[in-house]
């Protein structure tokens, strides 16, 4: 097995200065720290490529847009997952990871993962650690997690291919997708998500980009319908993990992360599976599933 790791972020071409100063910063990172271990890929549609020396550039990428409202167009996230594992099949890799494009790794999470994957885990989750940019361009970390939302994903290659399926039409970079994904990856895979430790991968703050338009609302109704178990699910977690912090006044460590995730994300129960079809046929009736592509 080839001891790289596939690193694919969605590289677009931004008119926006800021939005392409936070891409370039988070993507020369991955440069700088990519030694034998990272393959970069950048995954994007064909008028959005951000080409990249070195790296593996493909401009495949569907990309859906709803023209009569709306003038932005994204990708699904399944779609960036599959392509991931698609490229670590070709470099016989065991693993691939999956990132937005203004995560900005570390050396810390470089050993965490180089650590991690010689155990049986199938998935490790990260959420970010914001760090925010004043007027002279100097960097803060914020001393929290946003843990609210997941910034990456290593998954092994069997894992993925093996639950691919249970993974509805999600957009990539709007709300409840990562969630959703984080919360059948622990129910279904053997996973851990990180949030043990601050500063492993960090992310500079801004404003919010997402939300009142048709592909949050797509993605708000696939949360609530279909997949309403895994958005419970996580919910549980994320209020358990909340008081446990504040019983314990710091943050879980990698033990106690384990012992709650065992405790929430049990395989779905008989009556779980019922609804959950039922929602399915609902959905799919409804065009949600597929979204006719």
């Amino acid at each position: 097995m080839s001891s790289c790791l596939p690193y694919l972020i969605n590289g677009v071409s931004y008119g926006d200065p800021e939005k392409r100063r936070r891409q370039e910063f988070a993507a020369d990172r991955i440069e700088a720290l990519r030694g034998d271990i990272l393959l970069p890929i950048n995954f994007c549609a064909p008028d959005e490529n951000i080409y990249r020396p070195d790296w593996i550039n493909e401009s495949t990428l569907r990309l859906v847009s709803f023209p009569e409202t709306h003038s932005k167009r994204l990708p699904l996230a399944r779609d960036l997952f599959d392509q991931a594992s698609a490229v670590a099949q070709i470099y016989n890799s065991e693993w691939f990871a999956v990132a937005n494009d203004d995560i900005v790794i570390t050396e810390k999470w470089i050993g965490k993962i180089q650590k991690a994957v010689q155990g049986d885990e199938e998935v490790l989750i990260f959420p970010r650690t914001n760090i925010d940019r004043d007027q002279e361009g100097q960097l803060t970390l914020n001393p929290a997690f946003y843990h609210q939302g997941q910034d990456l994903y290593v998954c092994r290659v069997a894992a993925w291919e093996r639950i691919r399926t249970l993974f509805q039409s999600y957009f990539f970079g709007e709300a409840y997708w990562d969630n959703v994904f984080t919360s059948l990856f622990l129910t279904h895979a053997k996973g851990l998500l990180v949030m043990d430790e601050l500063g492993l991968c960090l992310h500079e703050r801004h404003p919010k980009s997402w939300g009142n338009s048709p592909f949050y609302h797509r993605n708000r109704l696939l949360a609530s319908g279909p997949d309403m178990i895994a958005s419970l699910r996580w919910k549980y977690f994320h209020h358990g993990w909340m008081l446990r912090r504040e019983e314990r006044g710091r943050l879980l460590n990698e033990l106690e992360n384990r012992q709650l995730i065992r405790e929430v994300f049990i395989p779905p129960l008989e009556e779980e599976i019922e609804f959950a079809n039922k929602m399915n046929l609902r959905a799919s009736r409804m065009g949600l599933i597929e979204l006719g592509i």
